[in-house]
């Protein structure tokens, strides 16, 4: 088993478009290896995204956080 499968719960993936240490093509094997995942590539951004684009990075983590069980509106 992968160690992506063993991961059993839900993952933000945050890439760079502009990434040269990664390219952002690599964030196909992440998303066929891990079981429920969101994917964000961020437009004009490299490989750190939280300091490239810090409200982006930040928008995403709370949309994610919020569509979580037990989070967001309903609670």
């Amino acid at each position: 088993m992968s160690r992506g499968k063993r991961i059993f719960g839900k993952t933000l993936i945050i890439w760079g478009a502009d990434d040269e240490i990664t390219h952002v093509s690599s964030v196909e094997k992440f998303e066929k290896e891990l079981r429920d995942c969101r994917t964000v590539i961020l437009e004009r951004c490299g490989h750190v995204p939280y300091f490239e684009q810090e409200m982006k990075t930040i928008d995403a983590y709370r949309d994610f956080l919020s569509s979580l069980p037990g989070q967001g509106k309903d609670r």
